[in-house]
């Protein structure tokens, strides 16, 4: 294909999950004739080089070649190409799904072409082989590239690493390709893509209560929720996601990993802002026309910051916690089941006034364990 006078003039991202392999890539890609026309960006890189790489890429008569690893691709929007390669197949097929996504979105008007380089005399080659054969059955049973976007949801509770772990002799690739047989089912495709257009799709569920919706949000959301509260948050957050706060929590501020070359894992909401703005992080409403993130519910770079905070400590969240009222003068509870927990042997022993008062057909409702 790099040969091919068809795709003489395309652009190129290639993808891999590895830097050193995409540094080897750079290099062979260079040393067969492309020198100076091979951008790369990786995790290790700052936010001005990889902005650099990315500029020079989409420049039409810049490089050709893009090659990046996983971690520096999210939030890169490549619509402007409309082939991918995936020189190594992630073994997780939502980061499969997010790959293709990169090109394959919303507005892409031309076809679209994803190259899978897979080392087919393996175990894990045959595995993969499957994977990539069965999907492409179902969209040609569809007669939809659709299924490409629901990748990772067909896949939903199953363990493509898992079937890989698995897959070490020749018995253990037949059960892990079958296995992959059965995710991978049209009828499971279809289903979703109708869920998503009855929910998403015109006149479905969203469309007709969205108005609502957003009113509802946006009282809640500012009313219940003060800038000291997200300065709060901020100020939590990021000492768990080893962040460092550059600047003035009160004023303006940037977040950026403590680690000497590592990710910012918030690279890709912070990428839908300016350049000039990423750097000014804000708790408080900001000026008009002013340069800045404003950090709130529904915001990118917020909502980013607490989905990482949910996967950091989303474990250790769901052992329960003990929540402390100074003004209360006896232990009361947040749970709508009437559940409790009484830490203190003095509160186990009490009286639990709510569920006293409860029809009695509704008491002991809680989970198992549960004091009441």
């Amino acid at each position: 294909m790099l040969d091919d006078p068809a795709y003489a003039g395309e652009k190129w991202p290639i993808f891999s999950e590895h830097r050193d392999t995409a540094d080897w890539l750079a290099r062979r890609l260079e040393g067969i004739g492309d020198g100076g026309r091979v951008a790369r960006i990786h995790g290790g890189m700052g936010w001005p080089e990889r902005e650099e790489q990315t500029a020079r890429f989409r420049d039409p008569g810049g490089a050709r070649f893009l090659v990046a690893t996983d971690a520096a691709g999210e939030g890169v929007n490549l619509q402007f190409c409309r082939l991918t390669v995936n020189y190594d197949v992630p073994w997780n097929p939502a980061r499969l799904e997010q790959r293709m996504g990169r090109v394959h979105r919303y507005g892409q008007r031309r076809e679209v072409r994803v190259v899978n380089l897979v080392a087919g005399a393996t175990h894990e080659g045959h595995v993969l082989k499957t994977l990539l054969e069965k999907l492409e059955a179902i969209r040609r049973e569809l007669r939809s590239d659709k299924v490409f976007d629901v990748i990772g949801r067909l896949f939903e509770n199953e363990s493509l690493r898992d079937y890989m772990a698995r897959a070490l002799d020749a018995e253990g690739e037949r059960r892990a390709a079958a296995c992959v047989e059965r995710a991978l089912d049209a009828d499971r495709a279809r289903a979703l893509q109708d869920a998503e257009k009855r929910i998403l799709g015109p006149g479905g569920e969203v469309a007709e209560r969205l108005g609502d919706l957003r009113a509802g949000l946006a009282r809640e959301r500012y009313l219940h929720l003060l800038p000291w509260h997200v300065r709060s948050f901020v100020a939590r957050a990021a000492a768990l996601l080893g962040l460092d706060i550059r600047g003035d929590l009160d004023g303006a501020f940037a977040l950026a990993p403590r680690a000497a070359g590592a990710p910012h894992p918030l690279r890709a909401a912070l990428e839908t802002y300016p350049p000039a703005a990423r750097e000014r992080l804000r708790v408080r409403r900001p000026g008009r026309d002013e340069a800045c993130v404003w950090l709130h519910p529904g915001e990118p770079v917020f909502d980013a910051l607490a989905a990482r905070v949910f996967e950091a400590c989303g474990r250790d969240a769901l052992r329960g916690a003990v929540f402390a009222d100074p003004r209360a003068e006896a232990p009361w509870s947040i749970s709508p089941s009437c559940a409790r927990r009484k830490t203190a042997k003095r509160a186990r022993k009490a009286a639990c006034s709510r569920c006293a008062r409860a029809p009695a057909a509704n008491r002991g409702t809680g989970p198992p364990g549960n004091s009441c």
